[in-house]
């Protein structure tokens, strides 16, 4: 039999087939290879399908469905008419699409496109060693297997979400605001955490109270008891015995058991702790992952599956590690604890981990992510720290006071992490009713602390996790994110761009060895204004991510989730409706045609109804190098002319009038001079 191979891009086409050359005699049918290079095809654009204006909101929600339907164009169609070609002489499909839900998207559309008969099996791996390449070839899955069809009905409600959240909100915001504010389902909501955040700084009020502790010979012990002013700790203090009481004594064994492994948002945390920012990471992960040195990049796993060969990792892990490492490293009892098969089925994907093929040249921030991944595999397979953890209780004058102390045992995995090892509080061993002599009692100041802003590390985490960001208390319970670990990098790197008129909702600010992330004015325009929608805020998209999963789970029906996203867009633009239009932008006078607000943009000045009403009033910053300031563009719109002053090339000063031609909508110089 022969099939097609079709694969995501040219480089992991080239990949496979040279595996399949190499062991061509093992692998039963012939393949014929051929390559995408990304999307090929695109969603029709709104202007393609209705000559409605749709910057007017009143035109409001646009939705491909009352329109044809939801229609793809194709952009590459050289590449498109070979894949059709090749399909004509095969006998079946190998889809080779990524292994994450795009990938599942970008071959599948293509191949409902072209109207695709023929049976389809799929090529999934999870990491890019020549074995792995060749287990996958010999291991072909079926593409209507439950996990592929709910994969690729996730990935095909996100981009129509996407669209229909993204161009209904970007037109209707502009629309009341005045100018361009590019908007989106998960976008939006990371401004307005990002704004929310630099209004706390803002509006910190500092305060401070007092606990007392007991200082007592080998350890201090601590009172709950707090005090608003220094004196009135002082005041308690002084009103204690200097002989304290046993009550309670207790001594414990704790294990502290390694870390877990990587998945891809922890380590992008991780690594920007140490300057490199979470695109950076995810750039080169995706390097190393073709390169056959770790697995699957975009994984939101922490687990290994019960097959994966631990003997593999261990032998990769250990390569190259000095002598510091305790001999003891084995495969405890506790590596069971990374292994889950139900996750690891759940993602499609294990953790981020090391593989059999060792690099042999790498440097600078890849050689810093790959040795990330391998010292965190190792530790795996390194026994847990035990710690004796000592709980006391003592009492002096009917009030309570506690201690708690730590020692290592025996430092297990600390061994090689020692830079996270706890401090260690000694406390002796101490008997019920044992008397204590306090040497003296302190006031203890506290201090609030200060909201700080987001770096990349804390805002990746938050992404993950953003419950403290709900305003619905009742959606804590839920296992709520905001975007997904492959395209939450490329969204901020995305905020942080300017766009065609300038305006850029958030910068990237150093902060000692950190990058921080700060709201522009705009950003905090934009929320201050529109913030109250549900698109802002975190409790919808975090909802949605979660429906989007139960589609991935074969929980959710794809179309019912669609019509929830239909009603909810709806729901949008009546909301927005509702808000009174004004000039967000830098509003110079009314405009005498249409009424509208004249806008200051980056390299001209034009009317706030240049897109809902056409009007085409522009005036541009400069007229023979001369700038045009604010008040000149006020004359000329309200008086018709103003009076400048130039210079020759000889450097003689001159005047010249200045009109504004309401037919040709531009200022003209009048002839002679003033």
């Amino acid at each position: 039999m022969k099939s097609l191979l079709i694969a995501e891009k040219p480089s992991l086409m080239r990949q496979i087939k040279e595996v399949y050359t190499k062991h061509r005699n093992e692998i039963k049918d012939e393949i014929i290879f051929s390559a995408l290079h990304g999307h090929i095809l695109r969603l029709v654009e709104p202007r393609e399908m209705t000559e409605d204006n749709l910057w007017d909101i009143h035109n409001l929600p646009f939705n491909p469905k009352d329109y044809g339907g939801w229609n793809y164009r194709v952009e590459d169609v050289k590449t498109y008419r070979n894949i059709k070609e090749l399909m004509s002489g095969v006998d079946y499909i190998i889809h080779a699409g990524d292994a994450d839900r795009e990938g599942e998207l970008l071959v599948r559309e293509v191949l409902v496109y072209a109207k695709n008969k023929l049976p389809v099996k799929r090529y999934w791996l999870n990491s890019t060693t020549d074995k792995d390449i060749l287990n996958a070839l010999l291991n072909l899955r079926d593409d209507s297997e439950d996990f592929f069809e709910n994969l690729y009905h996730e990935a095909l409600i996100r981009q129509r979400l996407d669209y229909l959240f993204g161009m209904n909100a970007t037109n209707a915001i502009t629309n009341r605001a005045g100018m361009l504010v590019k908007s989106g389902r998960v976008k939006s909501a990371i401004v307005a955490m990002v704004v929310n955040r630099e209004n706390e700084i803002n509006n910190f009020v500092p305060s401070k109270h007092y606990t007392v502790n007991a200082l007592l010979d080998d350890f201090d012990a601590s009172n709950l008891a707090e005090f608003q002013t220094k004196e009135k700790a002082e005041d308690f203090a002084k009103s204690l015995d200097k002989v304290m009481v046993v009550t309670d004594f207790e001594k414990k064994e704790k294990k502290v058991y390694p870390p877990k492994l990587f998945k891809l948002s922890t380590l992008q945390a991780f690594m920007a702790k140490d300057g490199i920012e979470a695109s950076m990471t995810l750039a080169i992960l995706q390097e190393l992952y073709e390169k056959g040195y770790v697995t699957y990049p975009r994984t939101g796993c922490e687990y290994l599956s019960e097959s994966e060969d631990l003997s593999v990792i261990l032998k990769t892990a250990k390569e190259g590690v000095m002598t510091d490492v305790p001999t003891q490293v084995d495969m405890p009892k506790g590596v069971k604890k990374f292994i889950n098969q139900k996750e690891v089925d759940k993602e499609g994907h294990t953790a981020l981990i090391v593989t059999s093929k060792r690099p042999t040249s790498l440097s600078g921030n890849h050689l810093k992510v790959y040795e990330t991944i391998k010292r965190r595999c190792l530790m795996m397979f390194m026994p847990p720290a035990i710690f004796e953890e000592t709980i006391v209780t003592l009492e002096v004058n009917d009030e309570e006071f506690t201690a708690k102390g730590l020692t290592a045992k025996d430092k297990g995995y600390f061994n090689f992490d020692i830079m996270n090892f706890p401090k260690e509080v000694h406390i002796p061993s101490l008997i019920i009713g044992q008397e204590l002599n306090v040497m003296e009692y302190k006031p203890i100041p506290h201090e609030a602390k200060k909201p700080t802003r987001f770096t990349d590390a804390t805002m990746i985490m938050a992404l993950e996790n953003p419950s403290k960001y709900l305003n619905d208390i009742s959606l804590k319970s839920k296992e709520l994110s905001v975007g997904t670990p492959a395209t939450r990098a490329g969204i901020l790197s995305q905020l942080t761009k300017k766009d065609k008129n300038g305006n850029v909702f958030l910068t990237r600010e150093k902060n000692r060895k950190v990058y921080q992330f700060a709201p522009t004015k705009y950003a905090m325009d934009i929320v201050a204004k529109f913030g109250h929608l549900g698109l802002f805020k975190v409790d919808m998209t975090g909802e949605w991510e979660n429906m989007l999963g139960d589609i991935r789970s074969g929980k959710l029906d794809a179309n019912e989730a669609l019509l929830k996203g239909e009603k909810d867009v709806q729901e949008m633009i009546e909301e927005i409706k509702k808000i009174p239009k004004s000039g967000m932008g830098k509003v110079i006078c009314e405009c005498p045609f249409c009424g509208g607000d004249i806008l200051e943009g980056k390299k001209a000045y034009f009317c706030s109804n240049w897109k809902e009403k056409g009007c085409s009033i522009g005036i541009f910053k400069e007229f023979w190098g001369k700038p045009i300031t604010k008040a000149e563009v006020k004359d000329l719109l309200t008086k018709g002319f103003i009076v400048k002053s130039f210079e020759s090339k000889k450097g003689n000063p001159y005047k010249k009038a200045l009109d504004y031609n309401k037919n040709e909508r531009k200022v003209t110089a009048r002839d002679g001079f003033i």
